[in-house]
């Protein structure tokens, strides 16, 4: 499969393409009853004759499993139909498979993890047929954009890029009216700001995602119209009150300023522009001022305006995910729980395939993905398991310019556990991080 575009002309229709066809499933998406399901369907037909476009299919599909209830008031209905897409992008994938590409170092090591967990699974789990379901949903989703992405050039890689931030900048600026309307865009809990989504988690996960991604283009290609795209997503974050995104985006931009400050060293100069170093020294003169001038609200920000203060962080946010966590890892220290299990074991309130009676998800909240991986894996597997991922993602940190992207996921999953979900926001993070991983400069 090779993408085949000619730079600018395509560059320019795929981005055109992914925003007319985002536009079109949320219409698709706002219709009563039953007819909102013509957005899952729409979205699969387009989807078996545009492979090239997976990427943008899949960041579509996040929205729609991830739509606000009370403006895509029948679409949470549906949330099934996500796991038939995934069926064909893995059918598509099979098609263009190649022997080459089956020996790349990043597949061999997601065969290794496959094997890992289910090896746990097999004699460790608690509930063995919805581990091993959970596991080859992820490892197909992983495994197929893994192929697609490393099938493509540098060339098409960037212009996907810019086509999945054309489609995230659509969907900020589609929730500002909604910033206005309270009933609507603080409708879970009437504090936090969760836009054209169903949460500000999840939001505040997608606008600081958009902050780093628009901030990378902008020392790299030098467009100054990108400011105002990235001051928007950043307030709107600011609004979300997601400390976890808050802190990601503050690491991120940590690793992106290094890599800008020691470029030559990194093999970046070739990729930042000239004017790259203006840009960031300008962003930290900003900053003192900023937060001088907003100090009480960043520090509302940081404690969500609780009366106790920042020492009261951990039990307003994750302290009883994690305590529940911490009795499963004492109890089960060594094997775990199982890959995927909920920390009570509630196996009896889940959703289950019609007519097959087989577990298509549980409820599951945990909150900090490495100490619920510890917990499902015990401490052997887990750790293993744990150095395999850390190998994968930090090959290709050094010589890449989507390296705070990595960053980015790693650091959101410090509160929100989506590295092994592909459910919703995890779906959103496993396109971009598998686009960042298959990235590496070519040196000259």
């Amino acid at each position: 499969m090779t993408l085949s575009y000619s730079q600018d002309t395509s560059s320019k229709k795929y981005i055109v393409v992914s925003i007319l066809l985002y536009l079109t499933i949320l219409l698709f998406a706002l219709l009563p009853g039953y007819l909102s399901i013509l957005s899952y369907v729409v979205l699969s037909i387009f989807f078996v004759f545009n492979y090239k476009y997976a990427p943008v299919v899949f960041l579509i599909l996040c929205f729609l499993v991830l739509a606000n209830e009370e403006l895509f008031k029948y679409i949470s209905n549906y949330g099934v139909m996500k796991y038939f897409l995934v069926f064909i992008f893995l059918i598509q994938t099979l098609r263009r498979l190649k022997k080459e590409i089956i020996n790349n170092y990043f597949i061999l090591m997601l065969f290794v993890i496959f094997l890992l967990i289910l090896f746990h699974s097999i004699f460790f789990s608690h509930y063995f047929i919805f581990s091993f379901l959970k596991l080859v949903l992820w490892f197909v989703f992983i495994f197929s954009f893994f192929i697609y992405f490393l099938n493509l050039r540098r060339d098409e890689k960037n212009t996907i890029f810019n086509g999945l931030l054309s489609v995230l900048v659509v969907s900020i600026f589609l929730s500002i009216p909604l910033f206005f309307i309270p009933s609507i865009g603080f409708s879970l809990n009437e504090t936090g700001f969760q836009g054209i989504t169903n949460q500000p988690q999840v939001f505040g996960s997608i606008t600081g995602l958009l902050s780093i991604s628009l901030l990378i283009l902008l020392f790299k290609s030098n467009k100054l119209y990108l400011i105002f795209p990235l001051v928007i997503s950043v307030l709107f974050l600011i609004f979300t009150q997601s400390r976890a995104a808050g802190l990601a985006l503050l690491i991120s931009i940590i690793i992106l300023f290094a890599q800008v400050l020691f470029k030559k060293t990194l093999g970046l100069s070739k990729i930042y522009s000239s004017k790259t170093n203006i840009y960031l020294f300008s962003s930290l003169l900003l900053i003192p001022f900023l937060v001088f001038l907003n100090l009480q609200y960043i520090i509302n920000f940081i404690n969500k305006r609780d009366s106790a203060g920042i020492t009261s962080i951990k039990e307003s946010s994750r302290g009883g995910l994690i305590e529940r966590m911490n009795i499963n890892i004492s109890n089960f220290p060594l094997e775990g729980i199982g890959f995927g299990i909920p920390s009570d074991f509630n196996f009896n309130n889940g959703l289950y395939m019609p007519f097959f009676n087989i577990p298509i998800s549980l409820p599951y909240e945990k909150g900090v993905f490495y100490i619920a991986h510890i917990e499902e894996m015990g401490f052997i597997f887990g750790i293993i398991t744990f150095l395999i991922i850390l190998l994968i993602l930090f090959r290709r940190i050094k010589d890449n310019i989507y390296a705070p992207i990595i960053f980015f996921v790693l650091a959101c999953n410090i509160a929100e556990n989506t590295f092994f979900s592909i459910g919703g926001l995890g779906m959103l993070f496993w396109v971009m991080l598998c686009l960042s991983l298959s990235y590496k400069v070519r040196r000259s």
